[in-house]
């Protein structure tokens, strides 16, 4: 199947500026640390380095939970910005849990807040409005209205884009979120990327959304390569997909879900396994090292043990 971009003649854009137990399933590779992976110094200092974890931060202090993924991500000094995939804060996105348990653990506390780019999930929406979300994280989550919004890093094209789809109006292609994704990846010679917080497959308890396969769909149509969201509290990595399901190398969008920022992990179901790997045994974060060609993604856990890795080159 061809694709080519959509043309629109008026897009509205905001922009916003980049800040300089369970058992585990999945291939047979051996972990190795995070130090070991990092050999390529050339392609690694030319690379954005850009961390994406959702389903975060609980109204509790368990033994591990979200500091420890906001002090792997704060660790690394060669972080340029980190994509928070929704559900940050539980039970519900008010913003004195913000304040007094995400921000600590993975905002402010760990300088982390002003090199996040941020998505609601329903959890936010628990809080009218998702007031205590858009309070939070002020400009840096879009016009509360809309709750989506572009950004460029390192020639890549990302939308981060709001699945609470009847929030706002809708996430299909005629929808005037799903205008604004279509026209923010409308950029000749450039790599995309979408982020939200509903998959659109996922293997975990909750399945497959209509509202990320809406999404997931303009990606696909505006030759995205990657869609990242959350939701489940696991880890997948999918092949590159069309919006039917079927693989596809040459066009198809990978997918990743990464629901373990801290909140309790939970299981697959037992029927499916489309996944080229998966895992729900430990909390962690996706290293995305973006370069202008392609990227790099790792899977780190909280203890640093890289857990998958995968990489692709941006579609012609």
């Amino acid at each position: 199947m061809s694709r080519r971009k959509s043309v629109l003649a008026a897009v509205a854009a905001i922009c916003l500026a980049a800040g300089s137990p369970a058992v585990a399933n999945g291939d047979s590779r051996q972990p190795s640390s995070l130090e070991a992976q990092e050999s390529d110094t050339a392609r690694a200092a030319a690379s954005t380095v850009v961390w994406a974890v959702g389903d975060s931060c609980d109204n509790d202090h368990a033994a591990v939970d979200c500091d420890d993924v906001g002090r792997l991500i704060a660790n690394d000094a060669a972080t340029d910005a980190v994509l928070a995939l929704g559900d940050l804060q539980y039970e519900n996105g008010s913003l004195t849990n913000f304040n007094r348990f995400y921000d600590p653990k993975m905002g402010r506390g760990k300088g982390l807040w002003s090199k996040t780019f941020p998505v609601p999930g329903n959890h936010e929406y628990l809080t009218a409005g998702a007031a205590g979300y858009f309070s939070y994280w002020q400009g840096r989550a879009g016009d509360k209205s809309r709750g989506y919004y572009g950004v460029t890093l390192g020639g890549w094209q990302l939308v981060g884009a709001n699945s609470m789809c009847a929030k706002v109006g809708g996430c299909g292609a005629t929808s005037a979120q799903g205008r604004f994704v279509a026209g923010y990846l409308d950029r000749a010679g450039s790599c995309e990327l979408v982020f939200n917080h509903h998959p659109a497959f996922s293997d975990g308890g909750h399945g497959d959304y209509a509202e990320g396969r809406a999404l997931f769909g303009v990606a696909y149509q505006n030759r995205a390569e990657l869609f990242l969201s959350g939701h489940d509290h696991t880890y997948q990595r999918f092949a590159p997909r069309r919006p039917d399901g079927s693989v596809s190398s040459a066009v198809g969008v990978r997918q990743f879900v990464v629901g373990t920022g801290g909140k309790t992990l939970t299981g697959f179901k037992p029927d499916r396994h489309r996944t080229e790997y998966r895992q729900n045994s430990r909390f962690g974060a996706l290293r995305l090292a973006l370069t202008p060609t392609g990227y790099s993604a790792r899977f780190v856990s909280v203890g640093g043990t890289v857990m998958d890795s995968s990489s692709g080159t941006c579609h012609s």
